[in-house]
């Protein structure tokens, strides 16, 4: 990854700074969650406790979409 940001960072400084900044802030979000969480839960609970952080900083995302056909794929 450091190679791909360091890359970038020669095209375009500007948004590899912006970009390293916001896997930190999430990445981060992440560890603290299982810090406090601890691990073994079910996914959904580690779902929704991001989905709340992220909401209180700023962060953009997009929930995960449950699929229910019995093809697997979702229109």
């Amino acid at each position: 990854m450091n190679y791909t940001i360091s890359k970038l960072a020669d095209s375009n400084s500007n948004l590899a700074a912006e970009l390293k900044n916001k896997c930190y802030r999430v990445v981060g979000l992440c560890q603290q969650v299982h810090k406090e969480m601890g691990p073994f839960l079910n996914e959904y609970m580690y779902q929704e406790t991001l989905d709340i952080l992220f909401k209180k900083n700023d962060i953009a995302r997009v929930k995960e979409n449950l699929c229910k056909s019995n093809t697997g794929f979702c229109k």
